[in-house]
Order: structure tokens, then sequence, then C-alpha cells
């Protein structure tokens, strides 16, 4: 079923919902904010609302060239799906059991160096949240007539709220550590971790029923 057929305000809320527990703007504040601790507030909102439009740029590039990509290699959506599945589960199996490859990531450089590497790529959109930009790709008809680039547009809306989203958690990242604590936060990432698990089933089992023709 293409996404034509059940409407565009699916389209921009489907994309919200895969984007954001795959970005987690929530959980990655705080290792932005460790990264950006020796800036002052000032500074770091503005490296923030870079980062925003840094990610949104990116994977509303993706998206667009998607299948382009997938043509050029010789890839079926099947088979797409079921990598960016297994990332993904990858990714929220170790968010799951403390594993955080992203803590790996130094912060002695400055502002003007870490503004896309690495705090848009790989902090933000890492290879979950570029699979899962790919999927939508393929869930879009690609005649290229006027209906299918609405739905284009909504689907980069979707990535718009996201990055917004983005752009104001990294901002106050300051205040919502502060907030949250410790504990909280800990279970807002245990949280994350499993709806994107249950994600990364969804987007695996689609590739399977693609490629065999099943369920």
């Amino acid at each position: 079923m293409g996404f034509s057929e059940v409407g565009i305000a699916h389209i921009f809320l489907y994309t919200i919902v895969v984007l954001f527990p795959v970005a987690n703007p929530v959980g990655l504040s705080v290792p932005f904010h460790v990264m950006t601790n020796h800036m002052e507030n000032r500074q770091r909102r503005t490296l923030a609302w870079r980062v925003a439009l840094y990610f949104f740029l990116l994977v509303a590039g993706v998206l667009l060239l998607g299948t382009l990509v997938l043509k050029a290699f010789s890839l079926s959506p099947g088979i797409l799906d079921i990598a960016g599945g297994l990332v993904l589960f990858h990714t929220a199996w170790n968010m799951l059991h403390g594993t955080d490859e992203h803590q790996q990531l130094t912060s002695d450089k400055s502002d003007k160096d870490i503004g896309f590497f690495p705090l848009t790529m790989p902090l933000t959109a890492d290879a979950a949240v570029l699979a899962v930009a790919l999927s939508l790709s393929n869930s879009i008809l690609h005649h290229w007539d006027f209906h299918v680039l609405v739905e284009y547009g909504a689907a980069l809306g979707g990535i718009g709220v996201i990055a917004l989203t983005i752009g104001v958690l990294y901002g106050s990242s300051h205040s919502t550590v502060g907030w949250m604590g410790q504990n909280a936060l800990k279970a807002a990432t245990s949280l994350v971790a499993l709806l994107m698990l249950g994600v990364a089933i969804e987007i695996f089992v689609t590739g399977i029923r693609d490629i065999t023709g099943t369920f």
C-alpha cells in the first residue's frame, strides 16, 4: 500500500513516529551537553540549531535521493529494510544495556569543528537514522507527479519537526539534564530503546515479507 492511499497526514505523522525514537533527541541531549560543557549557554544554543539544520539537510537529502542510491547499487527495498532493521536493532540493544557508543566521541574540539562531525553525524544522524530515511524514501511512490511531490513535502515536514525538536532540546540541554536527573534520564533512555526495538523488528519483518512475498 503506497502512502498516496493512506493520506498525506499519515505520511507526516508516520515520519515523526519512526524518526523520533531513532534520532532520540531527548537521550542524545545528554552527550551533546557533555561534549559542549566547555561552552556558554548562548554558544551551546547556537551550535544546537546548527546541528538541527545539518540534520534536516542530511536526512532530507537521503529521503529525496534514496531511490537513486538504491538503483546505483542495485539494491532492492526488501534488502534495505532488513539491513536497516538489523542496524537499528543493534543500536537499540546497546542503548538498552547501557552501551552508548556515542559517549566515545571526543569533546576536546572547538564548536566549529564538531558542528557537523561528530555532533550531527554520527551522534544525531547515525546509520540507523539514515536507514530509516531510506526506508521512508522507498515507501513513497516514485512516479514524480504532483501528488508524490506533496507526499515528499509531508515527509520533509515530519523531518522538520524532528529537527526543530533537536534544536530545542539540544539548546536547552543544560536545563534538561538538571531537571530530569540521572535516574529519570536512564528510564527515558530505556523506554526509547524499547520503542526502537519494536520499530527495528517491524522494519526487518517488512523486508522479509517483501523478499519472500509472505505474511
